[in-house]
């Protein structure tokens, strides 16, 4: 009976010890990277409309989900992973409605609301627009993504490849509110390195020595979608009081690639301005 409540108090001060250092060196565990749609579903006349299938396809890989609004009309999709999709909406009575071309960011709360117009099935209303929403409303988060060819066209981008880096690391700091703090670490809204949480593809990459995000471990340009940067207001679901997400690029349906060369060499390199030069000679010439 000694041996095990000794053996309990053991595991009990273990765990204990592991949460205590959970706390102290703000490490989170794997945090989600998938994105949902969300909207309401009306008729012709506003009412809304229940019972309807709404289809949800990532056009990347095909993958497709699919849900019943409810009594509200509502609807709601989660765990989509990031890419470009298309809804369908079906309803017996009403046109089917296609919504292509919707982008989905990491994270990102989507509302993509339906109108479904009177009439067969076998009739399609096909809306081709592609989302745009200059507020988001779902979320109360201030955050911006870029993706991965905006990363590679930065000029900041050009000049860490020149320089020998592959790391995207350094293109944070052209978003405001991010910049480095006096050690090289990022700060983002004036938060101290140690309240910023980083992860790549929802696994951490911060330090449980120094508590800052592990630089080394960052992605290489042409391997890069996404990187999404919550500065403040961030829900219970991010590890810290800022977030830095980072999303690798994966297969899709269409083969894909890409080619890159850092060419370096003195022949092309500018002369240095404040370098002395050599003085004409502007003597007599001799006849």
């Amino acid at each position: 009976m000694f041996s095990v409540r000794r053996l309990f108090a053991k595991v009990l001060v273990c765990a204990s010890a592991v949460a205590v250092a959970q706390v102290f060196t703000g490490i989170s565990p794997a945090q989600s990277t998938f994105g949902s749609f969300v909207g309401t579903v009306k008729d012709p006349s506003g009412s809304v409309v229940a019972g309807c299938t709404v289809v949800v396809r990532n056009l990347g890989t095909s993958a497709t989900r699919s849900i019943i609004t409810d009594t509200t009309g509502t609807y709601t999709v989660l765990n989509l992973e990031p890419g470009t999709y298309e809804i369908t909406l079906e309803m017996p009575g009403f046109q089917k409605a296609v919504y292509g071309n919707l982008p989905l960011l990491a994270r990102q709360t989507a509302r993509v609301d339906g109108s479904l117009q009177l009439g067969s099935q076998a009739q399609t209303v096909e809306v081709t627009t592609a989302r745009e929403a200059p507020i988001d409303t779902e979320v109360s988060n201030i955050g911006e993504s870029k993706l991965g060819r905006e990363l590679t066209d930065l000029p900041v981008a050009i000049a860490s490849r020149a320089l020998g880096s592959t790391s995207a690391i350094t293109t944070l700091t052209t978003q405001a509110g991010v910049e480095t703090d006096n050690s090289g670490n990022l700060s983002v809204a004036g938060a101290k390195a140690s309240m910023l949480s980083m992860s790549i593809d929802g696994i951490s990459t911060m330090s449980p020595r120094s508590t800052a995000p592990i630089a080394e471990l960052f992605p290489a340009f042409d391997g890069i979608a996404e990187i999404r940067v919550s500065e403040i207001n961030n829900t219970a679901e991010y590890g810290g009081i800022s977030d830095i997400t980072t999303i690798s690029k994966g297969g899709t349906n269409v083969f894909h690639g890409g080619i890159f060369e850092n060419h370096q060499n003195s022949a092309f390199a500018a002369r240095n301005t404040f370098s002395a030069t050599s003085r004409p000679n502007f003597g007599s010439k001799t006849r």
